[in-house]
């Protein structure tokens, strides 16, 4: 015990010495570094002092980010401490170096990226205007109606809205001008009050103008061009009306067509020209030129189109077809109604089949424009009526024409939900769907094709007292629609195939004896037929249609030849006419061919 007691003393001394000692945090005081301080937090997180210690730091922090003056010490600061009172300091300055670096790049890139990271900031609204500026200028450069559309919904109040709906405005109309009659009609029916409706009225007056000129409607291009507002556009327009029915006059290589439609036209350029002409013709005493003109005529060999137009309404439904075929091939741009109506709403499927084909062939060679023109106008027309089936398969078909293949195929299809037994509409639908590489959809006309064709067949052969040549006439357009579904069955994708829901072998083979039994059905009927009228014509027999309009073409080939070698000017016309309208590729083709032969010559 009286060791332990002498050792107090002792113990006293070093507990006042221990009292004495310099305390950590003290030291780092003196100290005063970030280093010093981060180094005393790691070694004593629980001293009482530490908070202080850590208040320091963030202090010395915030001085060292400052000084550096950068985006990324600041963020650095303020990911080391998210509870410092400089927190809202450094976010300012911050804020401060983004809107210089936005301000610098001055795009809406630079301007969205400000605003995401700091949507409550102190410099928003100044952000918001500057985006604005950079958001209208980024449009303008653009130069698409649309961009402009899209600045005025993100920045409806903007001062820019004005000045923005007038190029707006602008762009729309360069556009709807670039696109050409249809961009012109979409931009009036967009902007009745548009700052370019009377242009884009002239504009469109005169294209409809010159789109009748091509089709030789020379009396409905006229009231057209007088239409156009501008005096000299207008002045233009029918001057060149007035040289496009000139040249068609003279194609015809006679003398007195010049000299009639100089007198109609009264005094002018035109009319003296035509007198030009006709004075250079009646060098030609013995008509050899006119009567090369008579040969080149698409009608030459094919019978008068009034009265085929007639013929589509006969009794005998082969007639029919055949006209049909022969108007198409024969270029008779005037019996493009009555073909619609034949193809709409006859009940014999190849008369509608062939007046389809008829249309589609006069509108083959038409210039986009000007099949755009007229057709669109027989469609408003069209639209003005009752919707009917007959109707919407009228604007099915004249879609088609334009090559709106999507337009098409619902139309049709409205007329398939009213009747699914319209073998026609169902054949269009299967052509199409083909056409847009939609393997899957066709395959399932295909399938309802066959399917109704067979119903049909089967129906109408059971009928009595339905005449043998009625019943063959049917069941002609239903063989052919039975192969129409056969074929597209037979050359399905592989893939496809393979993804048909039923057994495509199984369907073929239906689809086949379908074929099979129309064509049985067909042959009995017309032997019936036949023993009833010995003068009975069969289905496949066309009289002689296609040789006697090969004959045409080729006759019309040799005259072509012909007119090639000859020196006289208005020879050249007959020939440029012919390669603008002749029904037949080849004899355009060889027209043009000579046409471009005789520039060549005339060059050297």
């Amino acid at each position: 015990m009286k060791p332990l007691l002498a050792l107090l003393p002792c113990l006293a001394v070093v507990a006042s010495l221990a009292s004495c000692a310099p305390k950590p945090y003290e030291k780092i005081v003196k100290e005063d570094s970030a280093e010093a301080l981060a180094r005393y937090l790691r070694e004593n997180p629980k001293d009482p002092q530490a908070p202080r210690a850590k208040a320091r730091l963030a202090e010395l922090e915030f001085q060292q980010a400052r000084r550096q003056n950068t985006v990324l010490s600041y963020k650095r600061f303020m990911d080391s401490f998210p509870d410092s009172e400089r927190k809202k300091d450094a976010l300012v300055m911050l804020e401060g170096l983004r809107f210089e670096t936005a301000a610098r790049a001055d795009t809406s890139v630079a301007w969205n990226e400000f605003l995401r990271d700091h949507p409550a900031g102190v410099h928003v609204a100044e952000a918001k205007e500057k985006l604005a500026e950079a958001d209208f200028r980024e449009a303008v450069a653009e130069g698409s109606a649309k961009a402009l559309e899209e600045f005025v919904l993100r920045h409806p109040q903007s001062p820019r809205r004005m000045e923005t709906d007038r190029l707006v405005d602008d762009r729309r109309y360069a556009e709807a001008k670039q696109a050409g009659a249809r961009g012109l009609v979409a931009y009036l029916e967009k902007n009745p009050a548009g700052l370019h409706r009377e242009e884009a009225r002239g504009g469109l007056a005169a294209r409809e103008a010159a789109a009748r000129s091509w089709l030789g409607d020379y009396e409905a291009a006229r009231p057209l061009a007088e239409l156009i507002p501008d005096a000299a556009a207008r002045a233009k327009a029918l001057e060149e009306i007035d040289a496009a029915e000139l040249d068609e006059v003279t194609a015809r290589l006679d003398p007195k067509a010049l000299e009639a439609f100089a007198t109609r036209r009264g005094p002018g350029a035109a009319a003296e020209q035509a007198r030009a002409r006709a004075k250079a013709l009646a060098k030609d005493r013995a008509g050899a030129l006119k009567a090369l003109a008579d040969r080149l005529d698409p009608s030459h060999f094919a019978r008068n189109a009034e009265e085929l137009v007639r013929v589509l309404a006969a009794q005998d439904p082969r007639d029919r077809w055949l006209a049909a075929e022969e108007l198409g091939r024969m270029g008779a741009r005037g019996a493009v109604d009555a073909l619609l109506d034949a193809a709409a709403a006859s009940r014999f499927h190849r008369v509608r089949t062939r007046a389809f084909e008829a249309l589609q062939a006069l509108f083959d060679y038409v210039p986009p424009e000007t099949r755009e023109l007229d057709v669109r106008r027989r469609m408003e027309s069209l639209r003005k009526l009752a919707q009917t089936p007959e109707l919407l398969v009228k604007l099915g078909m004249l879609e088609e024409v334009l090559g709106e293949r999507v337009a098409a195929s619902t139309d049709y299809q409205k007329c398939v939900s009213t009747d699914p037994s319209d073998l026609f509409v169902l054949k269009r639908l299967t052509a199409l769907r083909l056409e847009r590489k939609e393997g899957f959809g066709a395959a399932v006309s295909a399938r309802e094709l066959s399917t109704r064709v067979q119903m049909l067949v089967e129906q109408r052969s059971a009928e009595e007292g339905l005449s043998p040549l009625l019943l063959s006439r049917t069941l002609c357009g239903a063989r052919d629609d039975a192969r129409t579904a056969l074929a597209t069955m037979q050359n399905l994708p592989p893939e496809v195939a393979r993804d048909f829901p039923e057994d495509l072998q199984s369907f073929v083979q239906r689809a086949l004896e379908t074929e099979r039994l129309s064509s049985a059905k067909l042959a009995d009927s017309e032997l019936e037929a036949r023993a009833a009228n010995k003068a009975f014509k069969g289905c496949d027999d066309d009289a002689g249609l296609r040789d006697r309009l090969a004959e045409g073409e080729t006759e019309r080939l040799k005259v072509i030849a012909e007119l090639a070698a000859r020196p006289e000017e208005p020879a050249r016309h007959a020939l440029a006419l012919t390669a603008r309208r002749d029904p037949s590729p080849k004899v355009r083709e060889a027209a043009q061919a000579a046409l471009d032969a005789k520039k060549g010559a005339a060059a050297k």
